[in-house]
């Protein structure tokens, strides 16, 4: 998994005060919207939309993370309105007044019992195309770089002075709006507002965060980008070379994606972040779409290790021969999946100058989901009978993957517990022997990082946080020195940062709603990553 991005005034009035040039909103339910459920100690991240049809309101509301949707057909009245949520079976219904620009209520249980409290706030749509006019960095000043990335709804923001992080939806053109966490909009205290050219692409971003005076910055240039094609066989692969102007540090590094179908920015923004902060550094970049995914041919769905391996080695091989680059060194650092993958490279590279892996688990990925799955039901506050049960789930499922043998009992479990909640975030496993998930599955387990890690002669970097609910870290680094001294490796680092989450995120709390809450990088990441990387 890999982790899913803002205004001067007063946080708590800021949605309720029209964007300027625009009329004040009317007081209407109709329209998008935005913000979380509060039940018990449990956030949740709503997005919907409200619709008039035949002069009645409906309603579509989405819990992203939780993967599940509730609609309703009549929601009520301008002023008052009731809404299914996609919460605990659809059991819960959000009642709440209509607002210029915000619905507040309470979350109650369909006899009436008061169980927690929403707010969504009011946003307004944008083309992707459109919100890809505000991508690039913004220079506060000569130590504060803002990376602006778009994605489908919104855009991805990184402070690069503060390591703050989130996510920020449109309230109108040039303004957006982000909340207290990287998803929680509960209460918003920043905003970005942009001024732009004739053609609507952004030329200076101005920042305001909470109380703080505003700051602004023009969009900046630290390395020039050429988008280019790596051919591997038969696929083709879109990619994004960054090579430094000013100080160039003659050093090339391709980035290696985590799991699911990630383009070169990666999910919400993260390897674009990575990308940026090494190549403002004198590092020239490599970043590219996985297979089948942008502007890379080829199928994403059953692809193998070996072939994500083959594409990063690709990727390699094309920066060898650009000699107009002048670079010296080549390495590849890879992020969860892409650290366990890094070291496949290496094996089939030995010329490579270093390795580095953050969060990449050193066991097998079945060991790591099991580990997985149980780190996730316990940091959602479940009672042991379900995270055994849950546990037991996966074991059944990766051993008819592995054998083809036990699907009465896997499809035994599977029925008891689909519905579930947790299931669908946490497990997600097929209802059909014909899903393609089993061949991924069955390929997967024959892989063992730490065997290639033992063939790794460069020096390696394994980088964990203290709070991965994804990775077992204490596990990965006992297997990872094994395999470093199988190697007869003694160039190698471990660096464990203890209140960082599997994507370096800080997240101090431990909490279970950190998808949500998360603020900002863990401080020190990037300075130590990319040290660590100009030093071999």
């Amino acid at each position: 998994m890999q982790p899913v991005l803002l205004a001067a005034c007063s946080a708590a009035a800021l949605l309720s005060l029209p964007s300027s040039g625009q009329a004040p909103a009317k007081n209407t339910v109709e329209g998008n919207w935005v913000g979380g459920a509060q039940v018990g100690a449990r956030y949740v991240f709503l997005r919907g939309k409200i619709e008039r049809k035949n002069n009645q309101f409906s309603a579509i509301i989405d819990a992203p993370i939780e993967n599940q949707t509730a609609s309703t057909e009549s929601i009520g009245t301008e002023e008052t309105l009731s809404l299914q949520l996609p919460l605990d079976g659809k059991s819960l219904r959000f009642k709440a007044r209509g607002e210029p620009n915000r619905l507040a209520g309470v979350v109650a249980r369909a006899d009436g019992t008061q169980v927690g409290h929403a707010v969504l706030r009011r946003w307004a749509p944008m083309d992707a195309k459109d919100l890809a006019l505000y991508s690039g960095a913004y220079g506060v000043d000569p130590k504060r770089i803002i990376t602006i990335q778009a994605g489908r709804f919104a855009l991805y923001y990184y402070d690069g002075g503060t390591g703050r992080y989130g996510i920020a939806y449109p309230s109108s053109r040039t303004e957006f709006f982000g909340g207290t966490g990287a998803l929680r909009f509960d209460q918003i205290d920043m905003q970005l507002s942009f001024l732009t050219d004739s053609e609507g692409r952004a030329t200076e971003l101005r920042l305001t965060e909470g109380h703080l005076p505003p700051v602004k910055g023009p969009r900046t240039i630290a390395f020039a980008t050429e988008d280019v094609v790596v051919d591997n066989r038969d696929v083709r692969l879109g990619a994004t070379l960054r090579v430094p102007r000013g100080q160039n540090q003659r050093l090339g590094i391709v980035l290696i994606h985590g799991s699911g179908p990630q383009d070169r920015n990666g999910f919400n923004g993260g390897l674009r972040i990575h990308a940026d902060e090494f190549a403002r550094r004198g590092i020239s970049v490599l970043t590219y779409d996985k297979r089948g995914v942008g502007a890379s041919t080829g199928r994403y769905d059953g692809s193998t290790y070996e072939e994500f391996a083959a594409d990063a080695l690709a990727m390699v091989r094309y920066l060898k021969a650009r000699g107009d680059l002048g670079l010296t060194r080549i390495g590849v650092w890879g992020i969860s999946q892409g650290g366990q993958i890094a070291p496949m490279v290496a094996a089939r590279e030995p010329s490579l100058a270093f390795v580095a892996n953050t969060s990449g688990t050193v066991t097998n990925p079945e060991e790591q989901e099991i580990y997985r799955t149980a780190a996730q039901l316990r940091a959602e506050g479940l009672d042991a009978a379900t995270i055994r049960d849950g546990v037991t789930l996966q074991i059944l499922k990766f051993y008819y993957a592995r054998t083809g043998f036990g699907w009465d009992s896997y499809f035994d479990y599977y029925e008891r517990f689909h519905r579930a909640p947790w299931f669908e975030q946490i497990i997600g496993s097929p209802a059909s022997k014909d899903s393609t998930a089993w061949a991924f599955w069955r390929a997967i387990n024959a892989i063992e990082p730490s065997e290639f890690w033992r063939q790794v002669r460069a020096p390696c970097l394994v980088v964990f946080g203290g709070l991965d609910r994804l990775s077992p870290v204490d596990r990965s680094i006992a297997l990872f020195r094994l395999a470093m001294s199988t190697a007869a490796n003694q160039r190698f680092e471990i660096k464990i940062f203890p209140n960082a989450t599997h994507d370096m995120q800080e997240d101090p709390t431990g909490a279970a709603n950190e998808m949500t809450d998360l603020q900002r990088y863990q401080p020190g990441y990037f300075d130590y990553l990319a040290g660590w990387i100009l030093g071999k």
